[in-house]
């Protein structure tokens, strides 16, 4: 089939699936398809099939019919639709958007490896999109963390600066937000007592600390592909090569960040990096992301005595929480060392607390009993 860039715009936030499964696609959750084309599907079209990439039959679309935007489908519905829609037997809507088809595709996919440029969305594929600047550190998260004692250490300033980077309009109110709302009625939880998750859980969680890479490398080194931001919003999970690690984490600073590139064998240029990898603690609980910029098998790696515990891809379909060892500011510089490109021989001496298992959160205000303390 061939690839072609369109230029309809249609907004919407919820509409049945094309493929008749009787689940509504939900435009900021799950990943989906949008279909235009012919309404008696003699020609069809679809977006976000994958990064940069559409489908489409042979150009140019006809031009003694109508093209519609026809609806959306679920991405493991999209076959079902795409029969559906060949056949006339799809339930479509009386009236229907009319949209335009632009086959000039500017060089889309080479730039989707390339690092975005300066002022634009990680995660958009819209080039005519307007960000505006973003806290990383979403507001429950703030909020925790302020809780937790973290504040401004300018004495003159009682309010911190967060980080701030560009996100467009779309991606933060859209599946952003969704995002952060699941994350904090999961996340928020374990820094206090003990939970089990499941699949799903562990899926969403990374997904957050994806993204959160992505941010994170967009106010620093901005090396990341913008392919894999725009994977992140396409299929609303870490593509198939990323790897995401949870780990519990205890020490004053309840913030940590650390980003190392990997470089390819002899080679410290920007053309030469293998992967990144961020390593980050929020309050009680540290992540790990590993983004490969290329196909390739990573080696057997220290897992701290099971403190380090694989969530992506999912490997475990319950997972207690938490692991039985914390880390703490220090000890999570040798978490961040374990992924490594062989430049440098490490050895790192690590002590690890044991992290407690309380079953109760403690109370909003007042004491705290000694059986609720995480300290």
């Amino acid at each position: 089939m061939a690839t072609a860039w369109s230029s309809w715009s249609w907004d919407w936030r919820r509409l049945d699936c094309l493929a008749g499964c009787g689940e509504l696609v939900k435009r900021a959750r799950g990943s989906w398809v949008e279909i235009g084309g012919t309404r008696s599907g003699s020609w069809l079209i679809g977006t976000r099939v994958d990064v940069g990439r559409m489908f489409s039959d042979p150009l140019p679309p006809p031009n003694d019919e109508p093209l519609y935007m026809l609806g959306a489908a679920h991405r493991a519905c999209l076959g079902t639709a795409v029969q559906l829609l060949r056949a006339g037997r799809a339930q479509l809507a009386d009236i229907l958007t009319t949209m335009d088809i632009d086959t000039s595709l500017e060089g889309q996919a080479h730039t989707n490896w390339m690092a975005p440029p300066p002022g634009r969305c990680p995660f958009c594929q819209d080039p005519h999109a307007q960000p505006t600047d973003e806290d990383i550190y979403p507001k429950w998260l703030v909020r925790e963390m302020e809780r937790h004692g973290v504040r401004s250490s300018d004495p003159h300033r009682r309010r911190i600066n967060w980080p701030t980077t560009p996100v467009c309009q779309h991606c933060n109110n859209t599946w952003m937000s969704t995002l952060e709302n699941d994350v904090k009625d999961i996340l928020v939880p374990m820094f206090f007592h003990v939970r089990s998750l499941d699949e799903h859980t562990q899926g969403r969680l990374a997904l957050w600390a994806a993204k959160m890479a992505i941010l994170f490398d967009a106010i620093g080194s901005n090396i990341v592909p913008h392919g894999a931001g725009q994977g992140l919003e396409i299929f609303r999970q870490p593509h198939h090569g990323m790897r995401v690690w949870i780990a519990a984490y205890h020490d004053v600073n309840p913030l940590t960040v650390v980003s190392r590139p990997i470089y390819m064998p002899g080679n410290d240029s920007s053309d030469g990096f293998l992967g990144l990898c961020v390593t980050f603690s929020v309050v009680k609980v540290a992540f790990q992301v590993l983004i490969p910029f290329h196909e390739g098998d990573l080696a057997p790696l220290e897992d701290f005595h099971g403190s380090a515990v694989p969530i992506w891809p999912p490997v475990n379909p319950i997972l207690d929480w938490p692991p039985r060892y914390r880390f703490d500011a220090t000890s999570i510089q040798a978490l961040a060392a374990r992924i490594n490109d062989n430049r440098e021989n490490l050895t790192i001496e690590v002590d690890l607390d044991a992290a407690q298992r309380v079953r109760q959160a403690p109370p909003e205000s007042g004491s705290t009993s000694e059986s609720q303390r995480t300290e």
